[in-house]
This record gives structure tokens, sequence and C-alpha cells, in this order.
């Protein structure tokens, strides 16, 4: 889903810039803080999977990182 929501926005982003020079186009996402519940490595590890598919997932490809190599 991730994949094809990022095509659309370039797709839409490319007809929008070609029909005026002038115009401002962003994303809007609905990302989230992932923080380990406790000190242990095993929430520090849940809390960077929970950020790599609910944040970098879609926040990487958009900075020109491609997707994230843990995921």
């Amino acid at each position: 889903v991730s994949h094809h929501l990022l095509l659309a926005h370039r797709a839409a982003a490319d007809a929008i810039r070609a029909a005026s020079s002038t115009a401002r186009v962003g994303i809007a996402l609905n990302l989230s803080p992932c923080e380990p519940a406790t000190d242990s490595t095993e929430d520090a590890a849940a809390a960077t999977r929970a950020d790599g598919y609910l944040n970098r997932w879609f926040l990487d490809p958009l900075h020109g990182r491609g997707y994230p190599k843990d995921m």
C-alpha cells in the first residue's frame, strides 16, 4: 500500500507542477512517535521496528534514501 501511495503522490505532484510552475506541492502523512516502553533491548528493537513500519517506510523514500534496509 505505501509503495503505491508514494507512486500516486509522485504522479500527482508531477501533474500539478506541469500545470503550474509556481504550485506548492506536499504530502500529508500520519506519523507516530515510537518510543520503547522500557530500557530493555527487546523494547528498543520493537520501537525501531514500529518506527520503520509507521514512519520511515514513508519518509525514507521521500528523502531519496529508498526503503528502510531493516524492514
